[in-house]
């Protein structure tokens, strides 16, 4: 294989692992964006509880701000789970991302195999490339199917409003 060849195989690869960069990271976000919003609705209940065990007239008086800002947080937390689909983006992407890791390790293989074929390698990354397209078409259309479930909720609480 020339040194072309080479650049060319590198080069796709490259923009593979692009792809792997960035659902890797999408989908490290979205489990911590789970996770936090996870610990403040466990935290704040909890915290909501204790109060609540020992609250009497005077401390109702002086931690009312405090008791205010603990329901706020659970409510918050419960909210972005709710309203962002936070569940449903976190396994969007990590189905994503676990796809695209498969790909890049297979682009990886293969151009290894075929390294002397360049008519294989053509193939293998037409191959590729179609395999990318599907999965980012996939993960659009579900993405916008979230999207327009967002929509039809805050409809129907509009509706419910009046």
């Amino acid at each position: 294989m020339n040194e072309e060849d080479r650049k060319a195989n590198a080069k796709f690869l490259e923009w593979i692992e692009d792809y792997e960069d960035w659902y890797g990271k999408e989908s490290t976000r979205w489990i911590w964006i789970l996770f936090a919003c996870k610990v403040l609705a466990i935290g704040s209940s909890l915290l909501s509880v204790v109060m609540a065990a020992i609250i009497n007239q005077k401390f109702f008086f002086e931690m009312k701000g405090a008791l205010i800002a603990v329901t706020l947080l659970s409510a918050a937390s419960s909210e972005v789970l709710a309203q962002f689909k936070v569940r449903e983006m976190e396994s969007l992407r990590e189905e994503g991302h676990l796809e695209i890791a498969a790909l890049a390790a297979e682009a990886r293989q293969k151009f290894a195999e075929l390294s002397n074929d360049r008519a294989a390698c053509f193939e293998l990354m037409n191959s590729l490339r179609g395999r990318v397209a599907s999965l980012e078409e996939r993960q659009h259309r579900k993405f916008v199917d979230l999207e327009k479930e967002l929509g039809k909720g805050k409809s129907k609480a509009k509706r419910d409003a009046i």
